[in-house]
């Protein structure tokens, strides 16, 4: 089950790149709160979710300021568990990541096609 954490606490694996994919979910957030599948973390590093972190850092500054929109929770899972629910060791592949390669991208490949799909991971 996915834990409900503050959006502050988080880096994003990337800058937003997207600026319509951005505003798009800062309208949908101030509307209806967090929707879809939890951020992939690994401590305080965002694996995945760079726009839906800035979008929830952006309607929760209009929260503090009074406005009229509902404070949002980022839902998160550690990719630590996603191994276990793939059976897999975890500190084992972190261990075999070569170096010189993107860590997280090693990690994320590691994972069955199905929960990359299933908790949208795509890092390239």
């Amino acid at each position: 089950m996915a834990a409900k954490e503050k959006p502050m606490n988080f880096q994003p694996y990337h800058e937003t790149r997207e600026r319509d994919k951005l505003n798009n979910l800062i309208a949908s957030m101030s509307v209806n709160g967090w929707l879809g599948g939890p951020i992939v973390v690994d401590g305080e590093q965002a694996i995945t979710g760079s726009h839906r972190l800035a979008a929830a850092r952006s309607v929760n500054k209009r929260w503090e300021a009074n406005e009229d929109v509902q404070r949002v929770e980022v839902e998160t899972v550690g990719i630590d568990e996603l191994f276990t629910m793939a059976g897999l060791d975890f500190s084992a592949t972190s261990e075999a990541a070569p170096e010189g390669i993107d860590y997280y991208l090693w990690l994320v490949n590691a994972l069955p096609y199905s929960i990359r799909e299933e908790y949208g991971i795509d890092l390239h």
